[in-house]
């Protein structure tokens, strides 16, 4: 959800789901639809589920555990992102 309440907002938005919704790459999330929802000026873009979760997830848990990432795992991220 993508607070959109002035025109140049929801424009730049749009502009970006539409750039999303263009994206074919196995290391990004596929993109199904978006919408305004005008109840509250949001723009709502629908992806595929991430069984595994997303980054964010995965380091918010990690941190929360107080447990690290191995070097390994990092480069394969790093390397992923690179690739997208």
């Amino acid at each position: 959800r993508i607070p959109v309440h002035q025109m140049a907002e929801r424009e730049e938005a749009l502009r970006e789901a539409q750039l999303l919704s263009a994206l074919r790459h196995p290391n990004i999330i596929a993109y199904k639809e978006s919408f305004i929802e005008d109840a509250d000026k949001t723009l709502v873009i629908v992806t595929a589920y991430a069984e595994e979760g997303d980054l964010f997830t995965h380091i918010k848990r990690a941190r929360e555990s107080g447990r690290r990432f191995s070097e390994r795992q990092l480069l394969d991220w790093v390397t992923q992102i690179a690739l997208a």
